[in-house]
């Protein structure tokens, strides 16, 4: 079997090596860390270079299907289609949306390597709202090499906007895809070496290549954080109904790797229920800088602390002794010591909270592929300078707004 990991040319790579702030709040945070750090990567959203002003009405189609394909000197294409839905491109990185629609969700209801011929499955006809998918692409032969999908509320406005992941198999909580095997390198070679065929393999990975047993935490992440409810307006059969009631009162009181199969059931049997027109209200999870979520608890287990410590008014106990011996009349009234903080299941529901609700934009989706991208060697060096860009609405809406007062269609 062949897996796209096999054109990740680099045998230094180290799964679990990641270099990334989690601190980085703002735009301008995460733009000075690349200035400071001196990281080198180009980008932008589509029309950044276009400007409204210096374009004839009669010249925008062509000025348009010109400035893709010529964005990157070593991968122009004279003659390729115009890509739908781009809304970032640089080295090595594509961002692109596609609109709310229903997809087939066939699952083998096993471990991909235990699938065969009499593996069974099951089938649902999911409403899936707005997707996000940032590929990630080798630029010297134009294959991908990894792909991340999001769920969001609307079409891309800003990148400060807020991205969730899909409770989907095989995916990681930040997003990622497991990387699919495949039987022959014709399913690998078909797709042509440019950036549609990037976009084409992208979306044809996830939807596609058939879903198993192999990850499943997204999945009960998202019933053990409730955020299914928010589903239970739209429930209008009673067996869907039935099948929210046993989520509700019987949701996970932990979080396992492997989720039971009827829990899944009974999940997408509600979902299946949710118009299309109504998806967009749904709620999802905030996606993670880790794999899965049980390691966002690491990153993310001093502030809740905090939020405890807040919360309740208290203080940790100010020296690094807490037994009985030095406190033998017990511990001060407003302070409390960090094993029982630990212990409290106050401070597990605040813990699983935040991991669940730290909302977390695009541009950082965007920060952790291309340092993906760096550690693999996959692209050079170039400026990455968020400043620059402005978003594809933004230049719509000026350009069509100045044009509509000089000349009609």
């Amino acid at each position: 079997m062949l897996s796209p990991a096999d054109f990740i040319y680099n045998g230094d790579y180290n799964e679990d090596y990641v270099e990334f702030s989690t601190d980085l709040d703002s735009k301008d945070a995460f733009n000075a860390h690349y200035n400071n750090a001196n990281l080198n990567v180009s980008g932008r959203y589509i029309g950044d270079s276009l400007s409204a002003n210096s374009i004839a009405p009669k010249d925008f189609l062509a000025s348009y299907q010109k400035y893709i394909p010529n964005l990157f000197s070593n991968t122009q294409i004279e003659h390729d289609l115009l890509l739908p839905g781009v809304r970032y491109m640089s080295e090595g990185i594509i961002v692109f949306e596609r609109f709310p629609t229903h997809k087939v969700i066939d699952i083998s209801k096993d471990f991909r390597d235990n699938i065969n011929d009499e593996t069974s499955s099951m089938e649902y006809y999911l409403p899936i709202p707005w997707q996000v998918y940032v590929a990630t692409y080798n630029p010297e032969d134009m294959r991908l090499v990894s792909v991340k999908m999001f769920f969001t509320d609307t079409s891309l406005r800003s990148m400060d906007q807020n991205l969730y992941v899909p409770p989907i198999f095989n995916f990681y909580s930040n997003g990622t895809l497991c990387r699919p095997f495949f039987a022959s390198m014709e399913d690998i070679e078909k797709y042509p070496k440019t950036h549609s065929g990037v976009i084409a393999s992208a979306y044809d990975w996830i939807w596609n290549s058939g879903f198993n047993y192999d990850i499943t935490e997204n999945i009960s992440q998202y019933i053990f954080s409730k955020k299914y409810q928010s589903m239970e307006p739209y429930i209008k059969s009673k067996s869907t109904l039935s099948a929210f009631n046993i989520l509700k009162n019987n949701s996970l009181s932990y979080l396992p790797k492997l989720i039971d199969p009827a829990y899944v059931k009974n999940l997408y049997t509600v979902w299946q229920d949710v118009p299309l027109a109504d998806i967009s209200n749904v709620s999802w999870n905030s996606y993670t800088y880790s794999d899965f979520f049980y390691q966002e608890y690491d990153y993310l287990k001093d502030q809740a602390v905090d939020v405890y410590l807040q919360t309740n008014g208290l203080s940790l106990l100010d020296n690094d002794c807490d037994c009985d011996e030095c406190y033998p009349d017990g511990y001060p009234d407003d302070q409390i010591s960090i094993e029982d903080v630990y212990n409290d299941s106050q401070y597990g529901v605040i813990l699983r909270d935040l991991v669940s609700n730290t909302d977390k934009p695009l541009y950082t989706a965007i920060r952790t592929s291309i340092e993906f991208a760096k550690n693999n060697r996959i692209i050079g060096n170039r400026k990455f300078n968020l400043n620059s860009m402005i978003g594809f609405r933004d230049f719509q809406a000026s350009f069509f707004s100045e044009i509509s007062e000089k000349e009609p269609f």
